[in-house]
């Protein structure tokens, strides 16, 4: 099996063979449970954690730039073309904004995972 907690691919592979019974050999079983996890966790996740993250952010500064202490700065009308035009700049670049927010973590985090499956030989090299 993969590096997922043994718990999570046990009780996936409980449940389908609750689902699907006998009708699918064990080492079968293990192997599409094996790659849909890595597929999962290396491709899927990052996204789903991305997509998430982009609109928290995007929420909390469409929060900020409606608070009073915006439009007592700018005024009401000017206010809210400017909170329009700051929106407007964020969502067309708020992929940007959250991969240079995120991404040397989100690498350093997946070396370290690299380097913890190399040194458990849990990676493929």
């Amino acid at each position: 099996m993969s590096n997922l907690p043994i718990s999570l691919e046990t009780n996936v592979k409980t449940k389908l063979k609750m689902i699907i019974g006998e009708l699918i050999p064990e080492e079968v079983l293990d192997k599409i449970i094996n790659d849909t996890s890595k597929e999962f966790m290396y491709k899927d996740l990052p996204l789903l954690i991305k997509e998430i993250l982009k609109e928290e952010y995007i929420q909390k500064i469409k929060a900020e730039l409606t608070k009073e202490k915006w439009q007592e700065r700018f005024g009401n009308e000017t206010g809210q073309q400017f909170s329009e035009a700051v929106e407007k700049l964020i969502q067309e670049n708020s992929g940007k904004i959250l991969s240079n927010i995120l991404g040397s973590g989100f690498q350093v985090m997946i070396e370290n995972l690299k380097n913890n499956l190399r040194t458990n030989g849990l990676y493929g090299y």
